[in-house]
């Protein structure tokens, strides 16, 4: 058993060994939810911490930057680097502690655990399927590959409080601190304005009509978004299978959210956000099989799919709705897992640094 097929089946056993998670009083529903959120949490960090230069397609290239780092100075940095000067900083500043690449890995690890478990403990209505989700569609992976971006992404999921909190000012700070680590975070500034009451019939009417209108116009977008942004990257064909069945899952995720949306709006004053989070990712992931690059900035709304999913199987209330609803989830994890996200970012085979 790999070691992320360990992690779900702790992720579910752990549900299972809190039983007051979905019963007794509403003070031990938080208290266990609290737990739980830590312990998984605990066990991503561990994951990321221990971990070997080859998991990782990029570790290997980063523990290289955080040797020559060791031996620069500030100055030498902002000559070489210039972008996204916020990450070499950092890692500067930590090789004074040791010129061990492997405290760089927990850094960061312990970052990203750190907040994408607050996320889940603040926003979802079931921890367990969000943590399963970040191992399946390969956030977790992604985490242990694309380090500036993972601490980019790990800002912004503090910047949606904001968002939800309706603070300009704080939000504008946070994505531009985002943007010191990964530039791409820049791109997260319109979801300030995807908060909204609900969803109105008239919204999800202009979701559809404007669809099959991005997904025409590609061509010409993509051309200047590489133009004037993206410049010295290349059309990457080989990462057409992914890109379209990443699309897939998006759009099913989203047209079940459709038809449950009374009863989600119900339940969860947050619904709309997310789900016009995931809506924007679904239309940026259209543009990622003519530019798998681009899947970079899509993620950072994509990962509203870990909130909607609890919220979609959550609707569901006689038990066997309900069972089958979870089989089902099960399933489509199951199949995405192992036939499309196993080996996605280099993360398997798992090694421990000692190994």
């Amino acid at each position: 058993m790999d070691i992320y097929s360990a992690f779900m089946l702790m992720a579910v056993l752990a549900r299972v060994l809190l039983p007051t998670l979905n019963r007794n009083t509403d003070n031990h529903i938080v208290i266990n939810k609290r737990r739980y959120c830590i312990l998984m949490g605990f066990i991503l960090f561990l994951i990321t911490a221990l971990r070997s230069i080859s998991v990782g397609f990029d570790s290997e290239q980063y523990s290289r930057h955080y040797y020559l780092l060791h031996q620069m100075g500030f100055k030498d940095i902002i000559n070489i680097y210039k972008d996204e000067l916020g990450f070499y900083f950092i890692i500067k500043t930590l090789t004074y502690i040791s010129s061990n690449h492997q405290l760089m890995f927990t850094f960061i690890g312990a970052i990203y655990a750190f907040f994408i478990s607050r996320f889940i403990y603040k926003y979802s209505k079931d921890s367990m399927v969000s943590f399963i989700m970040l191992i399946t569609m390969s956030y977790f992976a992604f985490s242990m590959t694309g380090l500036r971006q993972t601490i980019a992404l790990s800002i912004l999921l503090l910047s949606i409080d904001y968002i939800i909190g309706r603070k300009l000012s704080r939000f504008i700070i946070l994505v531009f601190l985002g943007s010191l680590f990964h530039k791409s975070a820049i791109f997260f500034l319109p979801a300030y304005f995807l908060k909204t009451k609900k969803i109105s019939f008239k919204k999800i009417i202009l979701y559809i009509i404007s669809t099959p209108l991005v997904f025409l116009l590609r061509p010409l977008m993509i051309n200047i978004v590489q133009k004037f942004i993206y410049e010295g990257y290349l059309v990457d064909y080989n990462q057409l299978a992914g890109g379209w069945t990443t699309l897939f899952i998006y759009s099913l995720i989203l047209a079940v959210a459709t038809i449950l949306k009374p009863q989600m709006e119900k339940t969860d004053d947050n619904f709309p956000l997310f789900f016009s989070m995931m809506y924007m990712g679904m239309l940026i992931q259209m543009f990622v099989p003519l530019q798998a690059n681009i899947f970079r900035v899509s993620m950072y709304y994509n990962i509203a799919s870990i909130i909607l999913i609890p919220g979609i199987l959550k609707t569901q209330k006689d038990k066997i709705s309900k069972l089958v609803s979870y089989v089902i989830f099960f399933i489509l994890m199951g199949v995405q897992y192992y036939m499309f996200t196993f080996y996605a970012a280099g993360v398997n085979p798992y090694r421990f640094f000692w190994q």
